[in-house]
C-alpha cells in the first residue's frame, strides 16, 4: 500500500501521486501537508511513474510554498535536497 519500494527509488502508488501532483498544481499547501501527514509519505523519497520527485513537480508548476516544504523536509531529514530524476538533473 502507498510506498513501494523499487531498488534504491521509492515509487508511490498512483492515488498519492495524483492527489499530491493535484495540490501541487492548485498550490494547496495546507491540503498537501495535511495528505502527506494523514498517510505517512515521505516527501523526499517520493517519485511518480517518470521519475519526479515531488520538489522537480513543485518546480515544474511553479509553486514555491510547497518548494520551500519539501526543501525543508529534506535538510531536516537528512542535510540535501539535491535529489537527481532519472535523467539525472538536480
Amino acid at each position: 500500500m502507498g510506498v513501494v519500494s523499487v531498488g534504491v527509488v521509492k515509487m508511490c502508488g498512483r492515488k498519492h501521486c495524483a492527489k499530491l501532483q493535484k495540490y501541487i498544481q492548485l498550490k494547496e499547501l495546507a491540503k498537501f501537508r495535511s495528505y502527506v501527514r494523514r498517510h505517512s509519505v515521505d516527501v523526499v523519497e517520493l517519485r511518480d511513474d517518470e521519475g519526479n520527485s515531488l520538489l522537480h513537480l513543485s518546480c515544474k508548476y511553479g509553486c514555491e510554498v510547497i518548494i520551500r516544504y519539501v526543501g525543508w523536509v529534506g535538510l531536516k531529514s537528512d542535510g540535501t535536497t539535491a535529489r537527481r530524476d532519472r535523467r539525472r538533473d538536480t
